[in-house]
């Protein structure tokens, strides 16, 4: 029960925004299409690894979603490069200009 409420509250928190960041980023980098898959590819074996690990270490958890909440943290930090999609994601991601270097 504890690790749902901790795991609904972390996607609320982290995920939607992560999700919303990524496709803000690739919307104004007018990435090619090839990117956008590698974005859809990495959220969708990153979420899931995000959340298990929310609810296992609810400290991590509620550390970054008050760092990104006030913008202390790039979501996009939260990606790890070795997942599929994510490295080609992440390196054009950081050549975007005005990415924000938060």
């Amino acid at each position: 029960m504890f690790s749902e409420i901790v795991a609904s509250i972390f996607s609320m928190l982290l995920i939607e925004p992560l999700q919303a960041e990524v496709a803000a980023r690739v919307a104004a980098a007018k990435a090619p299409t090839e990117i956008a898959r590698a974005s859809q590819e990495c959220l969708t074996t990153q979420a899931p690894r995000l959340l298990e690990r929310a609810t296992t270490e609810v400290g991590w958890a509620a550390s970054h979603a008050l760092g990104i909440t006030v913008g202390w943290k790039d979501p996009i930090d939260l990606l790890d490069k070795g997942a599929p999609g994510c490295a080609q994601l992440m390196s054009a991601l950081k050549e975007t200009p005005g990415d924000g270097d938060a």
